[in-house]
């Protein structure tokens, strides 16, 4: 889908603040408010997977956020997938460009579940699992929100 600027601005504001009333939109970006709401459907359908919130995992009980690299070999790609995908403490699964890489976040309460967890991984990655703690976020979920020339700032 093309972005144009209207869409830009719309969308800029929704990654700021999923929750911002429609009218603020509409005074903010200079665009009527029934142009918002049509802009909006028609980039649910085509631009926005979900509307979400960002949560700090640690003040929410899982101090635990690992990083996880897999390789793994072309044959048990969809095994391992359907694994991560349905499992509980698996955040964020993505397929990286070489084919037979997968990246993950997993989120865990206690080193046991980080434990049980990496061993799991280990029966389908003998010695190819890189892993690493991520100790703090500073920055996430901030692409595509700033507008030039417009002060974000003041709708909220």
């Amino acid at each position: 889908m093309e972005l144009n600027k209207r869409n830009r601005k719309i969308l800029a504001y929704l990654r700021r603040n999923a929750r911002v009333p429609l009218a603020g939109i509409s005074t903010k970006a200079g665009i009527p408010i029934g142009s918002v709401l049509g802009r909006m459907r028609s980039l649910e359908k085509k631009a926005i997977a979900k509307y979400t919130s960002l949560i700090d995992f640690a003040m929410a009980g899982y101090p635990f956020h690992i990083a996880y690299t897999l390789q793994i070999k072309r044959e048990q790609f969809p095994i391992i997938v359907g694994f991560l995908a349905q499992h509980p403490r698996v955040n964020t699964l993505q397929k990286l460009s070489d084919s037979t890489s997968l990246f993950c976040t997993a989120l865990f309460r206690n080193f046991e579940e980080v434990h049980h967890f990496q061993e799991q991984l280990e029966q389908f990655f003998p010695e190819t699992i890189y892993s690493c703690y991520i100790s703090q976020t500073l920055r996430q979920e901030d692409a595509l929100t700033e507008i030039y020339g417009i002060d974000l700032e003041k709708l909220f």
